[in-house]
C-alpha cells in the first residue's frame, strides 16, 4: 500500500530509512531529526509571516481603495444632482416660455394687444 508523502511506497521510505541509520549511525539520527524538525518549524514559521504580510498588505490597499472610492462616488452624486436639477430648471424655462408664448397667441387672435 503506498503512502502519499512524496509519493513514496513504504518501500521506498524503509530503504531511506534504513540508508540514514547506516550513514549516519543510530546515535546521530535522533540531532539529525532534531535539526531536520527546527528547519522544518522555521521554514513554516517564515510561511506564514510572509502570509500575514500579504494579508496585511491587501487589506492595507482595498481600505486605501474604499478612501478614494468614497470622494469619488461623492462627487458622481454631487454632479448627477446637479445635472439632475439643471436639467429640470432647463425645462421649467421652457415650459413657461411656451405657455407665455400660448398665452401671448390667445391674446393676439382674440384681438386685444399684448403691449
Amino acid at each position: 500500500m503506498p503512502l502519499l508523502f512524496l509519493d513514496m511506497s513504504s518501500g521506498e521510505l524503509l530503504l531511506i530509512v534504513l540508508a540514514v541509520m547506516i550513514l549516519f549511525g543510530p546515535k546521530r539520527i535522533p540531532e539529525i531529526a532534531r535539526t531536520v524538525g527546527q528547519t522544518v518549524g522555521k521554514l513554516k514559521a517564515a510561511s506564514d509571516q510572509i502570509k500575514r504580510e500579504i494579508m496585511d498588505e491587501a487589506r492595507s490597499v482595498e481600505e486605501g481603495a474604499r478612501k478614494i472610492s468614497h470622494p469619488v462616488t461623492t462627487i458622481i452624486e454631487e454632479v448627477d444632482n446637479n445635472l439632475t436639477t439643471s436639467v429640470l430648471s432647463d425645462n421649467s424655462a421652457v415650459e413657461a416660455n411656451n405657455i407665455q408664448n400660448k398665452t401671448e397667441k390667445s391674446v393676439d387672435s382674440t384681438g386685444s394687444s399684448a403691449s
